[in-house]
């Protein structure tokens, strides 16, 4: 996020919450985040990930 030109607010308004809730969501202290809203995160940050599950 940090190499993005958008701030949290835009990326708030993309995925649809506040911004309070993307900070939360950075947040690596906070254990409680769902892997659906991570994706959506980095769907958002238009980052590349691979998912491996074995």
């Amino acid at each position: 996020m940090e190499s993005s030109p958008y701030g949290v607010r835009q990326f708030s308004r993309r995925l649809k919450t506040s911004p309070a809730q993307v900070y939360r969501l950075l947040d690596t202290t906070n254990y409680k985040k769902t892997v659906d809203r991570m994706m959506d995160l980095l769907h958002v940050l238009e980052a590349n990930i691979d998912v491996s599950v074995t």
